[in-house]
């Protein structure tokens, strides 16, 4: 099967990976794992700021990009974008504060406290929105298409990735000593 975007065009047959997995336990399995989060996150990074650049789009950055996705038609907070697990640290508020210069996200203050602003897209920032809706329809198309010829069930991935963060969570808590 050929997945293209823009100017990329890749032949991808997971079968030909699935054959050489390791087990899907042990260090081993949990270290690689982690490994392929990271560098799909990169990659997700690279593939979102081609999709912009293919638009003629030089501004927002890919994580600002990210954030107006998850933005989308909701109205919330910083600290509800934060909390959403997406973003961490002072980075929130930066990018928001770009975001906001840049005229991708309007903002007022909270009816019922005035210390918390509420942020929504602007005109511009739904553009954005609809070029990652758009690349990310592509993407999960080819998703189901491969999961199939697979035989892995697409449930399985993120199934599997919660269960990594619960295991971390549970690690770090001492819950399994």
């Amino acid at each position: 099967m050929k997945l293209a975007h823009s100017n990329i065009v890749e032949r991808v047959d997971i079968r030909d990976h699935a054959a050489n997995l390791p087990p899907a336990y042990g260090l081993g399995g949990y270290v690689e794992t982690l490994m392929l989060v990271e560098r799909l996150h990169r990659e997700l990074i690279d593939t979102v700021k081609a999709a912009l650049e293919a638009e003629g789009r030089t501004d927002p950055t890919a994580v600002q990009a990210l954030m107006l996705y998850h933005l989308a038609e909701r109205e919330m907070t910083a600290s509800e974008l934060g909390s959403r697990g997406l973003y961490q640290g002072s980075n929130v508020s930066y990018n928001l504060k770009k975001l906001v210069e840049g005229g991708f996200v309007e903002y007022r203050r909270c009816t019922t406290d005035g210390r918390a602003v509420r942020l929504s897209l602007s005109a511009s920032g739904r553009e954005v929105h609809g070029v990652l809706e758009r690349l990310f329809h592509t993407h999960a198309r080819a998703y189901e298409i491969l999961a199939g010829e697979s035989g892995i069930a697409p449930a399985a991935l993120p199934a599997a990735l919660r269960l990594i963060r619960q295991s971390r969570m549970a690690a770090a808590a001492g819950a399994l000593a």
